[in-house]
């Protein structure tokens, strides 16, 4: 964390400013506790939709008993494994047991956490438990590193990088329609050569 913050900034842990909770898988067992209408979402689920508003697995209401029904505007975070998937969740929605999730919180706008999220990959990798499948605990989790600003200053945040992403869709889109431009470029001058048109007077 920075030591020189800007004005209205503080230096914090995720788990000082929101609630932390760790998902859960429903007995398996139980079929009437699947197929429900509330999603249940799992590591590839993440980093896909913004926000994310459906799940191919899914449970019922007495399956999501068995968990912790997150709300909207949770966001939940890849812990085991590939560390720091992320999503923005956009309905209520449990998680399995591979996720820690950031519930919504009076001191943090729920986008400005999900960008955040995307910072700490490097973080969550170098204080992961030493086995063979990276592991970061909900206790270790809590303890991930935050410079918060002001509630005002988040939203500009946001803001901003939502504009700059959509340059920069933009101007993805507008690089991939080069190529078939350069090709029908070519093939109307080669075309032309072969007509005699670009050596004609």
């Amino acid at each position: 964390m920075s030591s020189e913050l800007p004005p209205g900034w503080i230096d914090t842990t995720i788990g000082e400013i929101a609630l932390i909770a760790t998902g859960k898988t429903p007995p398996t067992s139980k079929s009437e506790f699947f197929d429900g209408e509330i999603p249940f979402i799992k590591p590839p689920d993440l980093d896909g939709q913004f926000p994310l508003l459906s799940t191919k697995d899914t449970v019922t209401l007495a399956g999501a008993n068995c968990a912790t029904l997150l709300p909207e505007g949770s966001i939940a975070v890849s812990c085991i494994g590939n560390l720091g998937k992320v999503a923005l969740v956009g309905v209520p929605a449990i998680t399995n047991q591979q996720i820690n999730s950031i519930l919504p919180s009076a001191a943090a706008c729920s986008s400005f956490l999900y960008y955040w999220v995307k910072t700490i990959k490097p973080w969550l990798e170098r204080n992961a438990s030493a086995t063979t499948v990276a592991i970061i605990n909900k206790t270790r989790f809590s303890q991930a590193p935050l410079s918060l600003p002001p509630l005002n200053e988040q939203r500009r945040i946001v803001a901003r990088i939502e504009e700059l992403t959509a340059r920069s869709k933009s101007a993805k889109e507008a690089l991939q329609a080069i190529p078939p431009l350069l090709e029908k470029f070519r093939q109307s001058v080669l075309a032309a050569a072969f007509r005699g048109d670009l050596t004609a007077e």
